[in-house]
C-alpha cells in the first residue's frame, strides 16, 4: 500500500498505533496472497498478532493457531480480485465498513480513540465472524471483555451474572428492618440508552421520566442507584437486569452492595414520612429510598 493512500485512508479518525499496524498488516497479507482487495478475513487474521486484540481473543477462549490456520485457508482459496502480481492492495468496502462502524461507534460515545478491540467486536456484523463463532466467540463475549474486562470460561456459563454481585453475596441475610442493599447499575460503552431506560422500567417499575433521570445519572457518574432493598430482592433485581441484558446483547452490569450507615438515618427518615403521608402523594424514588 502506497504511503500516500495510506494517510489518506487512515486519516479518517484516531485510530489507535496497533490498529493501524494491523490494518497495514492485513493489506500486506492481501499483497502476499496476490489479492488486489483487502477484505474483513484479511484484518481478522492481522489482528491475532495484534497486542490489543489477542488479549480479548484469549480472554474469549479463541484458539488463535487454529483461527490463523482457518484464515490462511480460507484465504487461499478465496477468489478475492487474484491477480499475478500486485503491490498497492486497496480495502475492500466489506473493510471498510468494519473500520468504519468502529468509528461510528466511539465517536457516539465520545472517545477519542478507536482500537483493535473496537474493530475486532465491530467484525461481528460481518460474515467472517463465522470464524469466532465456530469457536464459541460471541458479540456478547467480545463487548463484555471490552467493557468489563470479563473473562469467559466455558465451564462457567453464569460467571458474568454471578460476578456482577459485590459484597452483598458475602453479607448475612438482613431483617426486614436491617440492613438495606443498594443496587446500583454500571455504565459501559456499548449498552444504548434506550435499552438502559426500557430495563429500568421493566425490572424496577419506575416511570419513564424516572428511568431517564438514573440513566443519564448513570451516563454521566458512571454508576446510578436504582433503589435500596432487603438482600434478596435487591440479588433477585439484579439478576433480571442482567438476564435481560444478555438476551439482547448487551455487557450492562448491575451491582448489589450494602447500603451505607447514613443511608440508615434517610431511609427511617423517609419511612417516617411514609407513616404520615399517603403514598400516593410521594414521588416513586421515596418508596425505594425507604426500603418498603
Amino acid at each position: 500500500m502506497d504511503d500516500d493512500y495510506a494517510r489518506r485512508w487512515l486519516a479518517m479518525s484516531a485510530l489507535s498505533q496497533n490498529l493501524h499496524l494491523s490494518i497495514r498488516r492485513a493489506l500486506n497479507i492481501a499483497r502476499d496472497h496476490h489479492h488486489g482487495r483487502a477484505t474483513p478475513e484479511h484484518l481478522l487474521l492481522a489482528l491475532t498478532d495484534d497486542p490489543e486484540a489477542v488479549p480479548a481473543l484469549v480472554a474469549c477462549n479463541v484458539d488463535l493457531t487454529k483461527l490463523r490456520d482457518d484464515l490462511s485457508t480460507s484465504l487461499s482459496t478465496a477468489n478475492v480480485n487474484v491477480l499475478s502480481s500486485i503491490t498497492n492492495p486497496r480495502p475492500n468496502a466489506a473493510l471498510q465498513s468494519v473500520i468504519q462502524r468502529a468509528v461510528r461507534h466511539v465517536h457516539s460515545v465520545d472517545r477519542d480513540t478507536v482500537t483493535a478491540t473496537h474493530a475486532l467486536v465491530s467484525l461481528f456484523a460481518d460474515p467472517v465472524a463465522q470464524f469466532l463463532q465456530n469457536q464459541g466467540m460471541t458479540r456478547y463475549d467480545a463487548v463484555n471483555y471490552v467493557c468489563h474486562g470479563t473473562v469467559k470460561h466455558p465451564e462457567l456459563a453464569t460467571s458474568v451474572k454471578s460476578g456482577s454481585m459485590s459484597e452483598a453475596s458475602t453479607q448475612p441475610e438482613g431483617k426486614p428492618d436491617g440492613p438495606a442493599y443498594e443496587v446500583v447499575l454500571l455504565n459501559d460503552e456499548y449498552t444504548t440508552m434506550a435499552f438502559v431506560v426500557w430495563v429500568l422500567q421493566e425490572v424496577f417499575q419506575v416511570t419513564y421520566d424516572e428511568a431517564m433521570r438514573i440513566m443519564l445519572l448513570v451516563d454521566k457518574k458512571g454508576s446510578g442507584s436504582c433503589g435500596y432493598y432487603s438482600r434478596m430482592e435487591a440479588e433477585d433485581l439484579a439478576s433480571k437486569v442482567m438476564d435481560r441484558a444478555r438476551e439482547a446483547q448487551h455487557p450492562l452490569r448491575c451491582v448489589v452492595s450494602p447500603a451505607s450507615r447514613s443511608h440508615d438515618l434517610v431511609r427511617m427518615v423517609a419511612r417516617g414520612v411514609i407513616m404520615m403521608v399517603p403514598r400516593r402523594y410521594l414521588p416513586d424514588w421515596f418508596e425505594r429510598v425507604s426500603g418498603w
